[in-house]
């Protein structure tokens, strides 16, 4: 008759009466592993293993119960292991152990990891992999939702390790390797901040030309202050030949977010080019490139931020152009663009392509439908030509 005891929890002892003339009792040690199961064999009874299984005196079994438990004794069946489908096949390996372009660089203790440190075929990755997260903050959204750094990074490192053969053993490891991307991910993720920073800067040092600001006194320079965040009017052109007054038809057309898309998104000619194609446009009128939504709400937002450090004192003092303190207000330029897209379609067109003119030849070009202000932007739709 068989026994089955647990040892360890871990390990199943098959206790089986030994057969020969001298009736001894004798144990057969079974381990399921994922090794090879051929380098597992039952083993003689170990010294002191015999000692603790207690001797039972054989009895009288019928040959039909005989016959039922053999069958139910449990049998192993060799198998090939599948990973889980996407499981990478690669767990621990060292740095060595990779092709030398897929081979990290790691900086020392308390240090971040290093762009220029990597491997030239990396540094290629990385700089691709920039450009496109830099891409998807223009046409895209410019605070996009980040999970996690690895899970954001990840598709576009992958992406850009599919530019050119040459980075085939770096899509590899990323495929494979599910800490390498992690490793990577500061290294793009830190061009967000940056990217979005030079907006604010060039926002700051544009404010006092574009809005008059540089000759006022600090109380003046407050007053201005609060009656351009109002609704936010910053974003609106002012028409000379209507006395100063707000041209409240040509939201975001104000000569200082123009300066800040030449500056920042447009200044290299081969900008618009090769990127040609992400500009949106309208099935009735295809050649018609529009200006995206988050260009326009970034230097907005960037606006926005300067004005709040001259609010309090009239004078800067500088904050931190943090996205706790103003994707709020950067939602709310898009929201704005978006409901007036919604009611006034062909306005709203009508808009964004008279501001894509303007950024490309740096002279007004469009002709807008009126407007109000009673919110942030109220365009009427116009019928189609």
């Amino acid at each position: 008759m068989a026994l089955l005891a647990m040892i360890d929890n871990d390990q199943e002892v098959l206790l089986a009466a030994d057969n020969t003339s001298a009736g001894k009792e004798r144990c057969a040690l079974s381990v399921p592993s994922s090794e090879n199961l051929s380098d597992v064999e039952a083993a003689d009874s170990e010294p002191g293993l015999d000692d603790n299984v207690a001797a039972k005196k054989p009895r009288k079994v019928s040959a039909a119960r005989q016959q039922q438990a053999d069958s139910e004794k449990p049998s192993v069946r060799r198998s090939t292991a599948t990973p889980a489908p996407g499981a990478p096949d690669v767990v621990e390996r060292t740095e060595a152990s990779w092709q030398v372009t897929a081979r990290l660089v790691l900086p020392a203790p308390g240090r971040d990891i290093g762009l220029t440190a990597q491997d030239p075929e990396l540094q290629f990755v990385l700089r691709s992999t920039i450009a496109s997260i830099k891409s998807d903050l223009f046409f895209v959204d410019t605070y996009p939702t980040i999970a996690t750094r690895a899970g954001f990074v990840r598709p576009h490192l992958i992406k850009a390790a599919l530019i050119r053969l040459s980075s085939r053993h770096i899509h590899h490891r990323l495929v494979n390797d599910p800490d390498f991307a992690a490793t990577l991910a500061p290294i793009p993720l830190d061009r967000i901040n940056i990217i979005r920073g030079d907006f604010k800067k060039c926002a700051v040092a544009c404010l006092a030309g574009h809005y008059h600001l540089a000759d006022l006194e600090e109380a003046e320079v407050k007053r201005r202050v609060e009656d351009l965040l109002k609704d936010h009017r910053y974003i609106f052109p002012v028409d000379k030949k209507a006395g100063g007054k707000l041209r409240f038809d040509q939201p975001f057309a104000h000569p200082a977010i123009i300066h800040i898309l030449k500056e920042l998104g447009f200044s290299k000619p081969s900008f618009v080019t090769e990127h040609l194609g992400l500009f949106p446009t309208i099935p009735e009128k295809p050649d018609e490139r529009e200006l995206p939504v988050p260009l326009l709400a970034i230097p907005a937002t960037a606006l926005y931020a300067g004005f709040v450090e001259l609010r309090m004192t009239g004078s800067r003092q500088p904050t931190l152009f943090t996205e706790d303190a103003f994707e709020d207000i950067y939602r709310n330029h898009v929201a704005a663009i978006e409901l007036n897209r919604r009611d006034a379609p062909k306005a709203t067109h009508k808009l964004l392509h008279g501001l894509f003119n303007q950024v490309m030849a740096n002279r007004n070009t469009a002709d807008h439908t009126s407007g109000s202000a009673a919110t942030l932007i109220q365009l009427v739709d116009v019928p189609s030509d």
